[in-house]
């Protein structure tokens, strides 16, 4: 939502009315202090990034299609239920949109023991190599081609996770989320206001060609 201030009350500003259009803008900005009003700030990148989203996906969109129809049949085979999946998320400007993914293993059940029993030992799952996460979310893929989200840029969050940000907010709301994530512009990427605030304020073609090369490089080698 952009509001622009009005200059005065009446329309004009001259000595006449100075005093009454300061008060009026005083009054004006401190009620919409605590409104829920989204970022001003133009989208990260702007044309130019979205141009070149647009690019990389028509180049590499048969190959994608492939990837998601093998993954869909061997998901079917092994019995997984259903594939595809949508996770309500917001993104630039404060609009709510649906994150497109797929699942390709069963659902793990969570198993509590009854009080009384001996403990069950439950082995926990390990971490989800890179590569099957990178297939899970191509049909985001989808997000992107729509305007919804970018190849690169802050990973996508839900609203209440939104609203916990502090400083990073403004500049988590000036940038479309990314399939690739920004986390590893801060050392540990531990902080997300500080993720943000990187990104937003250093974005530029080379970081975020940077950025890809960086995720397709830990993808290869995981596999190696």
């Amino acid at each position: 939502m952009l509001i622009q201030m009005p200059r005065s009350p009446s329309g004009s500003l001259g000595p006449q009315n100075a005093d009454g259009c300061d008060a009026f803008e005083a009054g004006l900005r401190r009620d919409l202090a605590g409104a829920p009003l989204v970022s001003y700030d133009a989208v990260v990148g702007g044309l130019a990034k979205r141009g070149a989203d647009l690019c990389v996906l028509v180049l590499i969109a048969p190959i994608v299609a492939l990837v998601v129809l093998i993954a869909l049949a061997w998901a079917k085979s092994q019995s997984v239920g259903q594939v595809f999946s949508r996770r309500a998320c917001v993104g630039y400007g404060g609009r709510v949109f649906h994150v497109l993914s797929m699942r390709l293993e069963r659902p793990c059940a969570t198993v509590t023991p009854l009080r009384g029993l001996a403990e069950a030992t439950i082995a926990e799952a390990g971490p989800v190599p890179a590569w099957k996460l990178l297939i899970e979310r191509l049909p985001s893929l989808l997000n992107v081609a729509s305007g919804e989200m970018s190849l690169v840029g802050p990973a996508p969050l839900a609203e209440q996770d939104v609203e916990r940000l502090r400083s990073g907010k403004r500049h988590y709301l000036s940038a479309r989320p990314g399939l690739v994530g920004v986390s590893s512009l801060v050392e540990g990427g531990a902080d997300p206001n500080a993720q943000h605030k990187a990104y937003a304020l250093s974005w530029s073609m080379a970081l975020d060609a940077a950025l890809l090369w960086r995720a397709g490089k830990r993808i290869f080698d995981a596999r190696g």
